[in-house]
């Protein structure tokens, strides 16, 4: 399997964003972009290949680019039907890329909402392996007791993103 990559600018953050044939498998929250796939995606940079293609990407970069500039239109993107996980994971990003912009869940909330109401330890542990942040907006997860808990892209980018969000 042929994997497309860019890694592009927007505004102040630098995304490394991959795609799969059918669709945006993943994007990085940090500036270690490819230590963050790695590790979400083990074994994966050594079974396959990578290509440079901006033009495969382009869609992907312009739709960010629109959220970041207020407007979102990350819901219409295509998301790979090969992003790992375990049931339980893959229940969490479905519920996660329904939930509308401008509107929080909780851990708890969430993991009652895909019928694991006493989960919600594995249910954030889900939403820290979100391999397509922002696009899939685990950002908008926050604990019971309103703080915003633990983000992959750290605090400062996880409050700018619930800004942008309202």
């Amino acid at each position: 399997m042929n994997f497309a990559f860019d890694i592009v600018k927007i505004h102040k953050h630098h995304f490394l964003i991959i795609a799969a044939e059918d669709g945006l498998q993943f994007v990085s929250l940090t500036n270690d972009g490819w230590d963050e796939y790695d590790q979400l995606f083990p074994k994966y940079l050594d079974k396959y290949t990578y290509t440079r293609r901006p033009a495969v990407i382009k869609p992907y970069k312009k739709a960010l680019q629109d959220f970041f500039d207020g407007n979102d239109h990350l819901s219409d993107l295509s998301i790979s039907q090969d992003l790992g996980g375990t049931e339980l994971q893959q229940a969490t990003w479905a519920a996660l890329r329904q939930l509308p912009q401008g509107k929080t869940t909780t851990y708890s909330e969430l993991a009652a909402e895909i019928g694991q109401p006493k989960s919600f330890r594995a249910v954030a542990s889900a939403v820290a392996k979100n391999p397509v942040g922002v696009v899939i907006p685990c950002h908008r997860v926050l604990r019971k007791d309103g703080g915003l808990g633990d983000f992959r892209g750290g605090l400062k980018f996880k409050r700018e993103l619930l800004h942008l969000d309202k």
